[in-house]
C-alpha cells in the first residue's frame, strides 16, 4: 500500500475500513499460502496463557481479531477501530500498533485499489475499469490443482436450454394446465420474488407435468464425444490430468446440473471411473473414494434409457420449496456440501453466480475463512462495462476473484493447455 492509498482507506467509513483491511490481510495471505481465520472475543482469549489474558491490552475492544498460520509459526493481527490501527504479533509481549501503510503486503497497487473500491459503500464512484485486468495476475498457473464448481454454463454447445428458456418451458406449460395465457407469470409476480416461482407453481398444479419438463430436457440433449472442443471437455480435461499427476488426491467437483454430462464426458473420453453423489441416492459410496466424484447438490436425473426412480426425484432442487430445504441451515444438504467444497479454492466455470443461496454460502464461509479466496471465470462478451465493473467489486466483496476473458473460448483454450502441459 502507497501513502496515495492510505490517505483513501483512512478516509473510509468504520465498517468500510474493516471491509477494506479484511481482504488486504486475506487476499495477501492467499497469495502467500497462509491461513487466516477469524476469532471472537471468547476464542481470542483461549489462545493464551492465563497470565497473558490479564494483560489490560488484549482485553481491549477490537473491530477484528484474525490468527494467521503460515505452516509453522501462528501470528496473531488485531485492527483497532478508533484509530484505524493494526497490531501483527507472535505473543502479547510484542503488542505495538501501527498505520495502515505500514502493513508488510506484496500486493500490486492496482489490486489495492480495486479491494478499496469494493470496500466502499458508494463503490462506483470514480472507479478506474482498467484495473480489473490486475486481477488476471493473480490467477496460479502453476503447481497448482483446480476444483471445480460448475454450471449449466459448461454444457453449453449440447442442446441444454439457457435459464430463461427453461423458464418460459415451465410458464407455457402451466398456461396450458390452467387455460389462460399469462396466468403462471402473474401468479409469479404476485407471490413470489425469486427465480424459482415459475418451477414451483408447475410442481403444485401439475408435479407431472414438472417432472416431465426436466426429464425431456436432459433425454433431448446431445451427448458428449472426445472430439467436442467445449468448456465440458476442457474441464474433463483438466480434471484427467490432475489424476494423473496426483492420483493419491482425487478429483472432486461439485455441480449444480441435475444431468450427468461432465461424468460421461470423463468416461467417454478418458475411460475414467466417476462416481456420481446426490443427496437421495439409496447406495452411499465408502468415504476413502478416490479417483473422480462429482457431487451433484441439486439434484440429479439419469438420462433415458436409464430409469428415473422416486429417489431422483426428491433429489431435485429447482422450485421455492426445495431451495428453501436444501439450504434451510448450514447442516442441509446443499449448504453443507458447497461450504465443505469451499475449503480449498475453487474455480466457478459456467456458472454465473447469481444464485442468491450460493452466494450466502459463499459469504458466510469467506467470513469465517478470509484467506480463502476462490475464482470466477468469465466472459466480457456482450456485458457492458457497468456489468463487468459491478460484478468485479461485488464479487471481490464475498472472497472471488473474477477473471475477466474476452470470450469463453480464451479460458477453455488456457485450461486444455494446462491439461496438456501435466501430461508432459
Amino acid at each position: 500500500m502507497n501513502y496515495q492509498q492510505f490517505d483513501r482507506a483512512m478516509a473510509l467509513k468504520g465498517p468500510e475500513i474493516r471491509r477494506f483491511f479484511l481482504l488486504l490481510v486475506g487476499l495477501n495471505c492467499f497469495l502467500k499460502g497462509e491461513k487466516v481465520s477469524r476469532l471472537s472475543r471468547e476464542s481470542f482469549f483461549e489462545e493464551f496463557r492465563p497470565e497473558d489474558q490479564n494483560d489490560k491490552a488484549i482485553k481491549q475492544s477490537y473491530s477484528l481479531r484474525l490468527k494467521i498460520f503460515d505452516g509453522e509459526l501462528t501470528s496473531y493481527v488485531l485492527f483497532r477501530n478508533k484509530d484505524k490501527r493494526f497490531c501483527r504479533f507472535l505473543t502479547p509481549t510484542d503488542l505495538e500498533f501501527l498505520p495502515l501503510v505500514k502493513y508488510p503486503d506484496s500486493l500490486n497497487p492496482d489490486i489495492v485499489d480495486l479491494l478499496i473500491d469494493a470496500s466502499r459503500d458508494n463503490f462506483l464512484y470514480d472507479f478506474e475499469y482498467g484495473k480489473i485486468e490486475a486481477l488476471l495476475e493473480l490467477r496460479r498457473l502453476k503447481n497448482y490443482d483446480y476444483r471445480f464448481v460448475v454450471g449449466s454454463g459448461i454444457n453449453s454447445g449440447y442442446g441444454f436450454p439457457l435459464w430463461k428458456d427453461l423458464e418460459k418451458e415451465f410458464k407455457g406449460a402451466t398456461d396450458c394446465i390452467l387455460g389462460k395465457k399469462g396466468a403462471c407469470e402473474e401468479i409469479s409476480q404476485n407471490t413470489f420474488n425469486s427465480n424459482y416461482g415459475f418451477f414451483q407453481i408447475t410442481k403444485d398444479i401439475s408435479v407431472t407435468e414438472y417432472q416431465k419438463i426436466i426429464e425431456d430436457v436432459i433425454n433431448s440433449a446431445i451427448e458428449p464425444s472426445p472430439s467436442d472442443d467445449t468448456t465440458l471437455t476442457a474441464v474433463a480435461a483438466v480434471l484427467y490430468a490432475q489424476s494423473l499427476r496426483r492420483a493419491k488426491n482425487g478429483q472432486k467437483v461439485l455441480t449444480f446440473n441435475y444431468d450427468d454430462w461432465l461424468e460421461r464426458a470423463l468416461k467417454k473420453c478418458y475411460q475414467a471411473d466417476v462416481v456420481t453423489f446426490f443427496k437421495t441416492m439409496p447406495i452411499q459410496p465408502p468415504n476413502h473414494y478416490s479417483s473422480f466424484q462429482v457431487i451433484h447438490s441439486h439434484g440429479f436425473i439419469p438420462k433415458f434409457p436409464n430409469p428415473v426412480f422416486a429417489y431422483h426425484y426428491r433429489s431435485l432442487v429447482l422450485t421455492t420449496d426445495e431451495y428453501f430445504a436444501n439450504y434451510k441451515s448450514p447442516s442441509s444438504y446443499g449448504y453443507k456440501q458447497l461450504y465443505d467444497h469451499l475449503n480449498d479454492t475453487c474455480c466457478f466455470v459456467g456458472n454465473s453466480l447469481t444464485d442468491y443461496e450460493e452466494q450466502k454460502v459463499i459469504s458466510n464461509h469467506f467470513e469465517d475463512h478470509p484467506s480463502q479466496f476462490h475464482y470466477f471465470y468469465g466472459s466480457t462478451e456482450g456485458l457492458s462495462d457497468e456489468v463487468i465493473l459491478y460484478k468485479t467489486l461485488f464479487l471481490l466483496r464475498m472472497g472471488v476473484i473474477p477473471l475477466w476473458y474476452p470470450s469463453h473460448a480464451a479460458y477453455k483454450a488456457e485450461f486444455r493447455k494446462y491439461a496438456k502441459s501435466l501430461m508432459k
